[in-house]
């Protein structure tokens, strides 16, 4: 982006931050070395912030002194909800429930902030719910390309531009995670459904009065925890890829331990699966 001569090209980059992740490394304290009634974890993650942040507004700053932040879009999403929430001291996940690997809204419900000077409005915070396969679509649209076949996701653009679409509202999301369980959620609209594991009951909860999902109403609404459990069916196509995928990791990471450390993890292989993600990401898209 700082060559000059490139300015005029149109560019996409995808920028995957670690930031913040354990393990908890850092060049540096400062500001956070004064803070002495502040764990040494709790200094060492705002300081991860801090430069997080520094950096955002180094690329932002790169964009105007290009004069091309204008007819520049920038996504800024994280991939989960907090690994530590910090009660009582950062509060990293509000009211919500859980934390990274949770499928309560502490785990999967993250802020999507853009920024696109004269299209998108600043200082507006939109209620819209949309997910990872609506990225696609999205920017599909943004660039004139078709969107594939098959595709789950829509295309947000009219969100963006502060246009109604109503059709965000009452479509079923999914999602599922597999790491010592096989826990399954499905929002559509103000309800959500909750299965830690299929041979468990199904939990269900008002997002509307009750975002942090504190109060199970599935015995009151029985008609929805069925409408919801032919979906847990419905909406995942079991695939033989997932196994090979699953055994493959395991095996790169037990043989990455033994290479290292001269030793077998036996305990590690049931914490990873083949679905490698980063803490954050951002996403610019310019023309």
């Amino acid at each position: 982006m700082s060559d000059t001569r490139r300015r005029s090209r149109r560019f996409f980059l995808y920028l995957p931050y670690t930031l913040p992740h354990i393990a908890f490394q850092i060049p540096q304290l400062e500001p956070y070395t004064v803070n002495t009634n502040w764990t040494q974890q709790q200094r060492y993650y705002a300081s991860m912030i801090t430069y997080l942040d520094r950096d955002i507004g180094r690329i932002l700053d790169l964009l105007q002194a290009q004069g091309i932040d204008e007819n520049t879009l920038v996504f800024f999403c994280s991939d989960n909800g907090a690994a530590d929430r910090y009660d009582s001291r950062f509060n990293s996940s509000g009211n919500l429930r859980g934390r990274k690997r949770d499928v309560y809204e502490g785990g999967i419900r993250t802020p999507m902030l853009v920024r696109w000077p004269g299209q998108v409005a600043a200082g507006v915070t939109s209620d819209a719910i949309w997910y990872f396969a609506d990225v696609l679509p999205t920017l599909a649209e943004l660039v004139g390309a078709p969107v594939p076949q098959g595709v789950d996701g829509v295309s947000v653009l009219p969100t963006l531009r502060s246009q109604s679409q109503p059709e965000l509202a009452d479509r079923p999301l999914y999602w599922e995670f597999h790491e010592e369980q096989f826990a399954q959620a499905i929002r559509r609209g103000r309800w959500k459904a909750v299965r830690q594991n299929p041979h468990l009951a199904t939990e269900l909860y008002d997002l509307q009065t009750d975002p942090g999902e504190s109060n199970n109403v599935a015995a009151a609404h029985p008609e929805k925890v069925a409408e919801f459990e032919r979906l847990f069916v419905t909406m995942r196509t079991p695939t033989p890829i997932w196994q090979q995928c699953w055994m493959m990791s395991l095996s790169m990471m037990t043989g990455a331990c033994q290479r290292l450390m001269g030793v077998g993890c036996r305990w590690m292989t049931v914490r990873w699966n083949c679905v490698w993600i980063t803490p954050g990401w951002v996403v610019m898209l310019s023309w």
